[in-house]
């Protein structure tokens, strides 16, 4: 009975996070959008497919008992901070916790630490935000809005273009461009982690060889938005606003994660037949 009331809540809450899921896309969000999707599919299908070796596990009474208090509190506080998606994620997550313990024992975290960490980053539907809050705050300010400002302007100058910079700012004799942080490829590697997990998920990879399909994504996600960059960078010093408004929206975007895609997926058949 617990249990159930427990899964009730999971389907009050669904609705929010589809919601704010689908919110991110129009808002150069679609990084963590993919984050999150890949995670919960990834997460499903394993539970799935280690249904029955978890049927078969019965978790001491203790465990059950912790599990049906955690599930007890969820349900408690859910009503009175569901006004806050952030809460509302964390409380599904305890009563998750709960429903996990209860039926298969604290050792079900240890054992399948797949299953526990997909559903655990993916109960925020904007693991984006979570990973780009943390990055702002234990790195320098910027530092990597810099970084792509001092390649882009490289490549500029490789290119005949009078440019120098100042930390994010591209400067041009007339003209500054800012790389902002909608710009600085964050977003397209947090999307080539979720495909990278996705990828290493149904390859049956090992973790070293996920690892490598991660790392392998996020390289690629920066190196493809450098043409990215100098392309916006020239459409508004030179070019008219339509063409920025092209290149810098979704549309123009679309062609170099096409790109982006299409180079990772030829990588991945070669990773995969070694």
């Amino acid at each position: 009975m617990i249990g159930a009331l427990g899964l009730f809540i999971g389907l009050c809450y669904l609705p929010t996070w589809l919601r704010f899921l689908l919110l991110q896309i129009p808002h150069n969000g679609s990084g963590s959008f993919t984050l999150a999707v890949c995670l919960t599919l990834i997460g499903i299908a394993k539970l799935w497919q280690q249904r029955h070796s978890l049927a078969a596990i019965h978790p001491p009474e203790v465990d059950r008992w912790l599990g049906y208090g955690l599930i007890t509190v969820g349900i408690l506080l859910f009503p009175l901070y569901r006004f806050a998606l952030w809460s509302q994620a964390l409380l599904w997550l305890l009563i998750l916790s709960g429903l996990a313990i209860s039926r298969w024992g604290i050792p079900f975290f240890y054992q399948w630490p797949g299953i526990s960490w997909a559903f655990a980053l993916s109960v925020y539907p904007n693991p984006g935000h979570i990973a780009g809050f943390l990055w702002r705050t234990l790195l320098p300010t910027q530092i990597l809005e810099s970084a792509m400002a001092w390649v882009t302007a490289t490549v500029l100058r490789a290119i005949g273009q009078p440019v120098t910079i100042s930390g994010s700012l591209i400067l041009f004799p007339h003209h500054n461009v800012e790389v902002g942080w909608g710009c600085n490829g964050f977003d397209m590697a947090l999307a080539m982690i979720g495909v990278s997990l996705l990828f290493g998920f149904y390859l049956r990879f090992s973790s070293y060889r996920t690892f490598q399909l991660i790392w392998l994504g996020v390289t690629l996600a920066f190196f493809v938005n450098i043409p990215r960059l100098v392309v916006m960078t020239l459409a508004a010093v030179y070019w008219s606003k339509d063409a920025f408004d092209f290149w810098h929206g979704p549309l123009g975007g679309q062609i170099f994660v096409a790109g982006l895609l299409g180079g990772y997926y030829h990588m991945v058949l070669r990773l995969s037949d070694r």
